[in-house]
């Protein structure tokens, strides 16, 4: 399971990102609570998540291709750097009480931004750092990792806010950044060679990755089943798994529960698709892909048909119902190797970003819809709707025969094209 640690690129890389992705909860938890000291308003701390999100997809897109046209070294040492800069200002700023809320809307939108550059080239860079017959246990290691901290990190955000103050956790967070930085530059990670784009402009290069992914049927048929279950089970369930806790009598510590349920699948299923585990077979691998994600929307489905029963039925079969969307969830694992494997170096950074945001695309619209949505319909029966219409979707997709991902369609090579501007009418 460690063996990508033993070789050093990999090993930096991991341990900086590593800590620097706990320092990510942190600051997630921490300037909500900024906002709200500087404001006593819960709609500005929901608009400034608002903003961290939008802009985050805003720029997927472009981070994409500049992940593929340049250094992908240099963009994630730059996200990181200013990153740091910037919770350190707010720090600083909270400390001395010298923070307007217009700076923090601002931070907000550069720190996503700086997260939509940084998501793709690391993912993308993590296949440059061990050889090739270690790149799937580099990815399953990595998101092991991740999800044991996503478990762990709310955790640590709340204990920096028990010892400290939302400044201290902001100053924290500047640190990680910091750590991630130094060891990435530690890292010498090898540049492989960029082809010339021969005139051609980071939208070309848009294009060229979303043509990518339309040709290739299974980079198609795995997207949008990611986003029609992150659309229309993880995002609703997201919402209304408090709102049914709350409504039906239970304790509000059940929701940290079912949470805490939730990360502990995670882990398990980031155990359980370790290398040595999963099917060898690429197209195995893109079956169990889809038929954990219909799993997942199942389990969704399930939270709402439980929420009825009397205890200790009820907290049992919805422990287990969480338990089984964090494994299910865990299956990103899955696809994240193939496109480590299959998709050719030149688009890894255009297609990981087109991954990233089809997953989270569908987020800020099915959020504040199930929440607007739960007064009239009811939280479990919305989450019951939802879930169905998720698991019916997935399951017809992972029933339906085809294309295995091995045979991707890539456009053709740029530096056989000519340049735009020779081009005449």
């Amino acid at each position: 399971m460690l063996t990508p640690l033993a070789h050093r690129p990999y090993a930096l890389l991991w341990t900086g990102q590593s800590v620097s992705r706990a320092g990510n909860y942190i600051f997630d938890t921490v300037i909500t609570v900024a906002v709200y000291q500087l404001t006593h308003s819960g709609v500005h701390v929901g608009a400034v998540l608002g903003v961290l999100v939008a802009t985050s997809l805003l720029f997927l897109p472009f981070a994409g291709a500049a992940g593929d046209r340049g250094s992908r070294v240099r963009i994630v040492l730059a996200a990181d750097i200013i990153s740091g800069t910037v919770s350190l200002a707010l720090g600083v700023g909270l400390l001395t009480d010298h923070l307007p809320l217009p700076a923090v809307y601002g931070a907000a939108a550069l720190v996503g931004a700086l997260s939509a550059y940084h998501q793709p080239s690391y993912k993308a860079l993590i296949k440059a750092t061990v050889p090739d017959n270690a790149h799937d246990a580099a990815v399953a290691l990595t998101t092991l990792t991740n999800n044991m901290i996503r478990l762990g990190g709310p955790a640590l955000a709340g204990l920096v806010l028990l010892l400290g103050n939302a400044a201290a956790g902001l100053l924290i967070d500047a640190a990680t950044f910091a750590v991630a930085a130094t060891t990435l530059t530690a890292a010498r990670i090898p540049t492989p060679p960029v082809p010339p784009t021969r005139g051609n402009g980071l939208l070309h290069d848009i294009r060229e990755g979303a043509i990518t992914v339309a040709r290739t049927p299974w980079l198609r048929r795995s997207f949008l089943t990611s986003a029609a279950v992150s659309g229309l089970a993880l995002a609703p369930l997201d919402a209304l798994m408090p709102l049914i806790v709350l409504t039906g009598g239970m304790s509000p510590a059940t929701i940290g529960w079912l949470g805490a349920a939730q990360g502990a699948g995670a882990v398990t299923g980031s155990i359980l698709f370790l290398p040595h585990r999963r099917p060898h077979s690429p197209a195995a691998r893109l079956r169990l892909y889809y038929t954990l994600l219909a799993l997942g929307a199942a389990a969704t489905l399930t939270v709402a048909l439980t929420a009825h029963l009397p205890n200790p039925a009820r907290s049992m079969a919805m422990t287990a119902a969480m338990t089984t969307t964090g494994i299910a969830m865990a299956g990103y694992t899955l696809h994240a190797m193939l496109l480590q494997t299959h998709v050719p170096e030149r688009l890894l950074s255009r297609v990981v970003a087109a991954d990233i945001l089809a997953s989270g695309a569908p987020r800020p619209l099915a959020l504040p819809l199930a929440g607007a949505l739960a007064g009239p319909i009811g939280p479990t029966l919305l989450l019951a709707v939802c879930g169905l219409t998720a698991t019916v979707t997935t399951t017809t997709i992972a029933l339906t025969p085809g294309q295995p991902p091995d045979t991707i369609t890539p456009p053709p090579d740029p530096t056989r094209q000519p340049a735009i501007a020779s081009q005449t009418g």
